[in-house]
């Protein structure tokens, strides 16, 4: 009985990170049409609202701030 607790779990585990590194990877794929099919209007938006947010988390001590930032500047491509 242990021994079959043991092995189920090691397949839920399994099973569980298999379909999380495929919703990942529909994820990752969902964003990126997003990014390279957004109108350059909206772009441009994006691109002043996250200087904003940059300029905002140099205020905060909170470093996830600063993280969030460069998250969004890799995503939408800023290289300023």
């Amino acid at each position: 009985m242990i021994f079959e607790t043991q092995i189920l779990r090691i397949v839920k585990f399994t099973i569980s990170k298999f379909w999380g590194r495929i919703m990942e990877n529909i994820i990752a794929k969902i964003i990126e049409k997003v990014i390279k099919n957004m109108s350059p209007e909206f772009r441009k938006s994006l691109v002043e609202y996250t200087k904003l947010l940059e300029k905002s988390a140099a205020t905060t001590d909170n470093p996830w701030d600063d993280i969030l930032v460069l998250v969004l500047k890799l995503a939408i491509g800023i290289n300023e």
